[in-house]
């Protein structure tokens, strides 16, 4: 599509006197950010031209547009772990570039319209959804109590289930209260009345009312077979030899130390099996 992108790359770049380059390029309307590029060069190139042009890229931009186009970003681990003896890092550092990018360019931030993935919330409470109707095929008709996320990574994986737990608790003291308080009503109007107290909001979040049948908690347990190593602990070592606790999370990502601590650690995947296994009496014969 856009032959001097590459232009860097003598063994990449187009000979444009040899190339019919097709002058309409129909407008772009939002920025996805979903996988690692292959050249990120090209691609940090390409992401800043649409959004300065604000998706008309067959035209130069009179000015910067404000505010940018819709920027949807997705999976926010900085670090995974693969047949190295280090982690590697991921896709998230394309959105520290980019932001860093604009801001250089512009001297405007990137703001995000969308961020999803681990460790945003409704990513777990879409999981939660899944595993409810996945129980449901398999003929289990009591509702789920406890949901346990494995992970190898303290700032994604257990991060997101202690911030779903922390949401599920939120929601069930608001559910206790909106229950004493409708109670409260019938006893002061009569039992036929559907009125709520005054100063009461009869709102409920769409999230809660498109997945109502949720669980009750959600619990956390970290293996050491991956970004995470039982020597470095959830924190860094930093040169004096002391434990510091690093933000490795999304800059719009409040960060809280205290939510990347798991319910439990194990060695590996099937001692966390095991783990749930006896902590819901489960002895294989139950279903």
């Amino acid at each position: 599509m856009f032959p001097q992108l590459d232009a860097v790359d003598h063994k990449r770049r187009t000979n444009i006197s040899q190339t019919q380059v097709d002058t309409y390029l129909p407008p772009i309307e939002a920025i996805v950010l979903f996988g690692e590029p292959v050249r990120w060069e090209t691609s940090l190139q390409f992401l800043i031209d649409v959004l300065v042009t604000n998706g008309h890229l067959q035209s130069s931009p009179k000015s910067i547009p404000e505010p940018h186009l819709p920027v949807l970003g997705c999976n926010m681990d900085l670090m995974w772990m693969n047949e190295t003896h280090l982690p590697s890092d991921t896709y998230f550092l394309c959105f520290l570039l980019y932001s860093s990018f604009l801001q250089k360019i512009t001297g405007r931030e990137l703001n995000y319209t969308v961020l999803t993935g681990k460790p945003s919330q409704i990513t777990y409470h879409y999981a939660d959804h899944v595993l409810s109707e996945q129980a449901k095929k398999m003929g289990i008709v009591r509702p789920l109590r406890t949901l346990y996320a494995i992970g190898d990574n303290p700032m994604t994986d257990i991060y997101g289930a202690n911030l779903y737990n922390q949401y599920l608790s939120h929601r069930a003291i608001k559910r206790l209260k909106s229950s004493a308080d409708r109670k409260s009503a019938v006893a002061l109007r009569g039992s036929g009345t559907s009125r709520y107290p005054n100063g009461y909001s009869s709102y409920v979040d769409q999230v809660d009312i498109t997945f109502s049948e949720s669980a009750e908690m959600m619990e956390s347990i970290l293996v050491y077979t991956g970004v995470h190593s039982k020597s470095s602990a959830v924190d860094m070592i930093d040169s004096t030899g002391n434990l510091t606790a690093i933000d490795h999370g999304h800059r719009d990502f409040k960060y809280c130390s205290e939510l990347s601590r798991p319910s439990f650690e194990v060695s590996n995947v099937y001692e966390a099996i095991q783990t749930i296994f006896r902590r819901e009496n489960y002895s294989g014969e139950d279903l």
